[in-house]
């Protein structure tokens, strides 16, 4: 009986101590995998165990300090724990992520390495994410995130459009992220839904301009749809998460 449970705790302490020395450069591969090379962990520095580094991005647009400490006893019921800089708590097991009064500011232009390969667009401004308790399992969940969008702008085709400050609530509602988002200021304002559910995305909105939107942009927004009586267009997109 004793050899029986020997066998396994042995094992544990074995994995246990390949960790705790593993240089922290290996989570540099790992991000880089999991997000096609778009993001990267530069400046590493400790183990998988414990360390800090720098998320980037192929443009040098991101740099979002982090910092990381495994919790060996929550790793034994696959859990992975993570502290997170410059504030808050991230927890990950299997498809179920929590996060606890986290908040992370990073410039809008970050969003360029995130955008769909083949769109030439370039964001502006500065993104604010704040989540005091927010839980997801990929089935259920409860709290929410609040994204915050400052002097919001977007250049597209050599034009660049004034989106103002959009504020957006992400929620779970039974198995899908649901969202909505609103602007106030600029030259473009928009209202809409976001609902995330089964790798896809969908996406409606309702975009007023203010004022006078350059050319190359009225031409884009005259090609989504046809506006009404106070020149509001409405569209819908659809598509799948990458």
């Amino acid at each position: 009986m004793r050899l029986r449970f020997a066998l396994p705790v042995g094992l544990l302490l074995l994995v246990v101590a390949i960790v705790a020395r593993a240089p922290a450069r290996l989570v540099d591969r790992e991000l880089a995998q999991a997000t096609d090379g778009r993001l990267r962990l530069a400046d590493a520095v400790g183990t998988m165990w414990r360390g800090y580094g720098v998320v980037t991005d192929a443009r040098g647009a991101l740099r979002l300090p982090v910092t990381w400490q495994l919790s060996p006893l929550a790793l034994a019921r696959g859990i992975a724990a993570l502290d997170v800089a410059p504030q808050g708590e991230i927890v990950a097991a299997g498809d179920s992520v929590s996060l606890r009064n986290v908040r992370v500011d990073v410039p809008a232009r970050a969003l360029d390495a995130l955008a769909a390969r083949g769109i030439a667009a370039a964001f502006g401004g500065d993104l604010r994410l704040d989540a005091g308790a927010f839980r997801y399992d990929g089935r259920a969940g409860d709290g929410a995130v609040d994204l915050r969008w400052e002097r919001a702008r977007v250049a597209f085709n050599g034009a660049v459009v004034d989106l103002g400050t959009i504020t957006a609530r992400m929620t779970p509602r039974g198995a899908d992220l649901t969202g909505t988002f609103t602007s106030t200021g600029g030259a473009l304002r928009s209202a809409g839904d976001v609902v995330l559910a089964n790798g896809e995305f969908g996406i409606t909105a309702t975009l007023t301009p203010v004022g006078t939107l350059p050319p190359e942009l009225m031409l884009l927004l005259g090609a989504l749809g046809r506006a009404d009586a106070n020149g509001a267009v409405r569209v819908a997109w659809r598509g799948v998460l990458r």
